[in-house]
């Protein structure tokens, strides 16, 4: 009696435990990954410091007043880059300081890709941290966070990157509603098809 006892029991936990394992896995994948591509995107961030760099040793070829002045402005930029959370902005002030820049395909390129790579970052760092949002949410629940720790899972953290956007004035915002909604509406379906299930 007490042998099937134990054994309805042991049944019982396995039947609750194991299906909360398997949601709880489900819903943290996703944000491990989530982090690799983050991660690589950050990465090619840091990348654009050096194309920087290179541009600066192209200066020496072009006819400007005080080449060892444009190059000081550019390593500066360069230097700065990998911390900042518009690159393409310090990029484009460059271009605004020195419209001779525009004359070098190489950094044509690099305004170019330093624009993509910003609006990227910002957005896996807002889907990842939605995901994280809902993972920590459903851990949090009862009697999810007594069985979580025993099963291995925590709350996660979120990040910052310093890659959030900036908010947009009012004024500014009624005027890109549209393509915000638009944005939200891709953000939203990215986020369902990490979360559904394979």
């Amino acid at each position: 009696m007490e042998l099937i006892l134990l054994l309805a029991i042991v049944i019982g936990a396995l039947s609750f435990l194991l299906p909360l394992y398997n949601q709880l896995k489900a819903l943290h994948e996703p944000i491990r990954k989530m982090d690799a591509t983050l991660d690589a995107s950050l990465a090619r961030k840091r990348n654009l410091s050096a194309d920087l760099r290179d541009v600066a040793s192209t200066t020496a070829r072009l006819e400007v007043g005080s080449v060892e002045y444009v190059q000081s402005s550019i390593i500066k930029a360069a230097e700065a880059i990998s911390a900042s959370n518009r690159p393409s902005l310090l990029i484009a002030n460059l271009a605004a300081s020195f419209p001779v820049l525009k004359s070098i395909a190489s950094f044509e390129r690099l305004q170019e890709t330093s624009v993509s790579i910003e609006a990227m970052i910002a957005e896996e760092l807002e889907a990842r941290n939605r995901v994280a949002e809902i993972y920590n949410t459903q851990i949090g629940l009862f009697p999810t966070v007594i069985f979580a720790p025993l099963l291995g899972f925590t709350a996660v953290h979120y990040r910052n990157d310093a890659m959030q956007e900036t908010r947009h004035m009012e004024a500014e915002a009624s005027a890109t509603a549209p393509i915000e909604r638009k944005r939200e509406s891709t953000l939203d379906k990215r986020i369902s098809d990490v979360l559904r299930p394979k």
